[in-house]
């Protein structure tokens, strides 16, 4: 009985044996093609790394020249739902549903069928 290691190793020998490309030749090939593209990227990362400095840095100057500073609590989106009255989200939630009413009665007629499309 063959365990399943010895029958891989096996399939990979006959592979290797079979094929006309050696390993060597193989990573030759893969090395002629990538220097080229590798050769580029080496030389376009030090100007990249330099303007990346160099704006982090104005940057840096920015947001303490211009005294910035996070958002505090007081300018919080949320407010705005805090501050609305029980009068006007009742209003706003019929106005949506009216919306969405509308809009599904467009699409009923557009299809010229109640069920959607199927």
């Amino acid at each position: 009985m063959f365990s399943t290691s010895r029958i891989i190793s096996r399939i990979n020998y006959n592979f290797l044996r079979k094929s006309h490309y050696s390993t060597k030749t193989v990573a030759e090939q893969a090395k002629g093609r990538f220097t080229p593209l590798i050769q580029k990227l080496s030389a376009v990362q030090q100007p990249i790394m330099y303007w990346a400095n160099v704006s982090k840095e104005l940057v840096q100057q920015v947001y303490h020249s211009q005294k910035i500073a996070p958002p505090s609590n007081t300018h919080s989106p949320f407010l705005f739902w805090k501050s609305q009255s029980s009068e006007a989200w009742g209003r706003n939630f019929f106005i949506a549903v009216e919306i969405v009413g509308i809009f599904c009665a467009g699409q009923m007629v557009g299809r010229r069928k109640i069920t959607p499309y199927h």
